[in-house]
């Protein structure tokens, strides 16, 4: 957002400026080895400033002063999730249609429609970043053609175009029509097959473009650490070295904490879905409820030093209003957002991967054993 004026740089008393803390701790021992479990290189271990109640409490009377002569920053707007794709939202349908006409004990209920009790790696950091930032340039996806894993063209689309002959028939209009008849007939075997291989096709064709979405965060993450480069470059420039180090900290720190905080989640997720499947009197039960409860305490001391960090942030933003430009400062609020959104939409999207093939899995497993 650009600004039609700039008040009057408030000339900063060296003597107040907050130093950079030399001590660094790590969240814990046992908190610090989550990424390590999950394949992240030595570099992103996440190491996070320590800091005692009382420069914390020092430091807000120095913002408090600070913030008389210099304008804040506005809030953030409210958060909004990741819009889902064209493709997942047909694939949704067509599995609970296709888990409607099965009986409740099914095997593939559980995996096609997964329950509300089921959690995902997202339900356990909602609300704790900014997700309505959209990237600067972003390949469309949900424009790819139809196609199966292999490549070819999915028969089925023309197919349902040839149930209803029309010059510019929507195939995917069609195939809603297909899936959603006006009147709810006995299924039959043959049914039942046909909607499983159609529900594969649109599964693979999901995948494809889940993957695509995948490979266009992946550049879209690496655009924004080119744009956080030339945002640092402007900073080193301008501000004093105390405050270069105190900004380039607070980067770091920013793409840890995502990374621990995804990390934990997913863990957490994993054992809270593997509760959902053992028995109360399971041999195992004890083991999973114990590494649930160890995983869930980690996860809010995590928790907590994001809401730090986040005070500090807000020392940095201001701290950084003062010495940059209108269009500085929105190109810095752009990249530290989008560095934790882009964290989110990658692990939120891997996860859709999984599942899709586990999907496309059950449903192969399923048709092979009828043959």
């Amino acid at each position: 957002v650009k600004r039609a004026s700039r008040p009057p740089r408030a000339q900063s008393d060296p003597t107040s400026s907050a130093k950079v803390e030399k001590k660094s701790v790590a969240v814990s021992a046992s908190t610090q080895d989550n990424l390590d479990e999950e394949g992240q290189p030595e570099d992103a271990k996440v190491i996070l400033v320590g800091r005692s109640q009382s420069d914390r409490t020092g430091e807000a009377r120095k913002s408090d002063a600070a913030s008389q002569t210099t304008p804040t920053p506005s809030p953030p707007p409210p958060v909004l999730p990741r819009r889902p794709l064209q493709e997942e939202i047909e694939c949704d349908q067509l599995s609970r249609d296709l888990a409607s006409q099965l009986s409740p004990s099914h095997k593939l209920h559980g995996i096609l429609v997964p329950g509300p009790e089921v959690k995902r790696t997202t339900d356990y950091v909602s609300g704790l970043f900014r997700m309505d930032f959209t990237p600067r340039s972003r390949s469309s996806i949900s424009t790819l053609p139809s196609t199966t894993a292999n490549g070819k063209e999915s028969e089925l689309l023309s197919t349902s175009n040839s149930i209803y002959p029309s010059c510019d028939v929507n195939p995917r209009l069609t195939v809603a029509s297909v899936d959603l008849p006006p009147t709810s007939p006995v299924p039959t075997m043959s049914s039942l097959q046909q909607k499983k291989q159609e529900l594969m096709l649109r599964l693979s064709k999901k995948l494809s473009v889940l993957r695509s979405e995948s490979v266009a965060v992946s550049e879209e993450i690496s655009v924004n650490e080119a744009l956080g480069v030339t945002v640092t470059e402007r900073v080193e420039k301008v501000a004093r070295p105390q405050e270069v180090a105190k900004f380039r900290l607070h980067v770091k720190e920013v793409g840890h904490i995502t990374s621990l905080l995804l990390s934990l989640s997913g863990r957490l997720a994993r054992a809270e879905n593997a509760l959902l499947t053992l028995s109360t009197t399971h041999q195992d039960r004890k083991l999973y409820e114990e590494k649930r409860d160890k995983l869930l305490c980690q996860l809010n001391e995590a928790k907590q030093l994001k809401s730090n960090i986040d005070q500090r942030s807000n020392m940095v933003s201001t701290m950084l209003y003062n010495y940059l430009t209108g269009e500085e400062y929105a190109d810095y609020d752009h990249f530290i957002n989008m560095k934790s959104k882009l964290l989110v939409d990658s692990r939120e999207i891997a996860e859709k991967i999984t599942l899709g093939e586990e999907q496309l899995a059950a449903l192969k497993e399923t048709l092979d054993q009828v043959r």
